[in-house]
């Protein structure tokens, strides 16, 4: 029997129990639930009937949400369709929103409605728009109650979604800060300025973002410069390339701008002036074995980077100066021919020259300091960019390419390629590699053989896996060659 027919039945019962003083009811176990029977006895109405199962109803939920909306403005609603359940239903509707495809991330508190009619009624739940951009899931639940079964919806029914848009562009931030490096160069880390509502999502509308130097900040006054300046954000994202400083200062910071927003400020950063190549001093020579004063380069001044070269035309050691550290020492030979490179360096300490004991021979020695310097107040001291220098010798070839590569270990390094030659035979780069000649100069001692130095360099900003050598050449006979790579920093 129907649920309907069943409620009719009972109507019909209620009123046929009434006949007379004399009406009696009595139930009568064994007949089939859906068969009930009537009776007149002796003038009396008898009704007999067997109980009656009634079958739930099963409802089904229906879902129709807000498509999109504006983070942060309004509501979002999802109206909630109660379909195949009794017109008297009763019970609850729990709706909740969701941050994520899964329905495990809830947003806010879920929205409990009252249900009052559990067939083909609606009913509507609103929450205030999420500020985070992004898709959101409605889920429903009804409680169902004696006559209605429970039932709830699927994560990710239809129309049970809602895309929550970012606002208008309110803010700039900086998600990369400018990292800094050496005076000229462009920094390892670049800047990336980030367009944002006013919740912080990200605006996907093109927005046109300036850099600049906060005015007053570091202490060099420099000038910015990058490959692109504007830049236009892409999804929400200024990304700046090739930005370089060209004064060293510490405590810069940069401005971001943008038409109708309030601009920001990065964090501070450093710009170091790296070791730069000034001069190489007077040549001093000698064919004895004798104690000679090389002199400085004019102007060297306390903190700058001296570097001093030995190179003799045999095989002597020379006796190490003090205070000095040393770099390199290589001996090369052509035939009966001798070369020995050596090398040493140190902070100038405001002293004008340095005394060597140079062990010349008859076929005599050479002393030279170079003088590398960068900037007072461009940050700490001088110091070795490289765990190992490379050094080695080559046969007397026209040219010469150092190998292994020297690998830097401090950013803002300036390596040195310095190689010398056992014949006064003019030096040059055959291939540069980024390397730019500094100095290339020819010694022959009176009475003593000729020998040929040279020195290049280039700036690394970044600590570097490896740092490709140049290929040095020689003109005229050949002569065997000895080299070193450094790196300063």
């Amino acid at each position: 029997m129907t649920r309907t027919g069943w409620r009719w039945f009972r109507a019909v019962v209620a009123a046929l129990l009434v006949v007379g003083s004399a009406a009696v009811a009595t139930a009568s176990s064994g007949v089939p639930a859906s068969m009930a029977s009537l009776a007149v006895r002796s003038g009396a109405l008898s009704f007999t009937t067997a109980s009656v199962s009634v079958p739930r109803s099963t409802p089904t939920l229906s879902q129709s949400s807000t498509a999109t909306r504006t983070a942060g403005v309004g509501t979002v609603t999802d109206v909630v369709t109660v379909s195949a359940g009794t017109a008297a239903g009763t019970g609850s509707l729990t709706v909740r929103l969701w941050a994520d495809a899964a329905c495990t991330v809830a947003v806010g508190t879920p929205v409990t409605l009252t249900v009052a009619g559990a067939d083909g009624v609606s009913y509507s739940a609103a929450v205030p728009t999420p500020t985070a951009a992004g898709t959101y899931f409605w889920t429903a639940a009804y409680s169902g109650d004696a006559d209605d079964d429970p039932a709830a919806s699927v994560c990710g029914a239809p129309g049970s979604t809602v895309v929550v848009t970012p606002g208008p562009a309110a803010a700039l931030t900086f998600t990369t800060q400018p990292g800094g490096g050496r005076v000229g160069v462009a920094w390892a880390q670049q800047p990336v300025v980030a367009v944002r509502d006013a919740f912080g999502n990200a605006v996907a509308t093109a927005t046109l973002v300036s850099l600049a130097v906060t005015t007053g900040s570091g202490s060099g006054a420099g000038t910015l410069t990058c490959s692109t300046n504007p830049v236009t954000s892409v999804a929400g994202s200024a990304t700046f390339a090739g930005c370089s400083i060209n004064a060293a200062g510490t405590g810069y910071t940069l401005v971001a701008s943008s038409s109708g927003l309030p601009s920001v400020t990065s964090s501070a950063f450093d710009v170091v002036a790296g070791v730069r190549f000034v001069a190489t001093g007077p040549v001093t020579t000698t064919t004895a074995n004798t104690n000679v004063s090389v002199a400085y380069p004019t102007g060297t001044a306390s903190g700058d980077l001296v570097l001093l070269v030995v190179v003799t035309a045999n095989s002597a050691a020379t006796t190490a100066p003090t205070g000095w550290t040393a770099l390199a020492d290589q001996t090369a030979a052509s035939g009966s021919d001798r070369l020995r490179l050596m090398v040493w360096w140190r902070p100038a300490a405001g002293e004008s020259s340095v005394l060597v004991g140079l062990k010349g021979n008859p076929s005599g020695g050479s002393a030279w300091v170079v003088r590398y310097a960068r900037p007072a107040g461009s940050g700490p001291a001088i110091t070795a960019a490289t765990s190992t220098v490379q050094q080695g010798t080559g046969a007397a070839t026209a040219s010469l390419t150092p190998a292994p590569d020297l690998t830097t270990s401090l950013p803002g390094a300036t390596v040195i390629s310095i190689v010398a030659v056992r014949q006064a035979n003019p030096l040059g780069l055959a291939t540069a590699a980024g390397f730019t000649p500094r100095t290339a100069t020819t010694s022959t001692p009176t009475g003593g053989a000729g020998v040929a130095l040279a020195f290049a360099d280039r700036s690394v900003d970044a600590a570097a896996a490896a740092v490709a050598s140049p290929t040095w050449s020689q003109s005229g006979t050949p002569g065997a060659w000895a080299w070193a790579t450094v790196a300063f920093a």
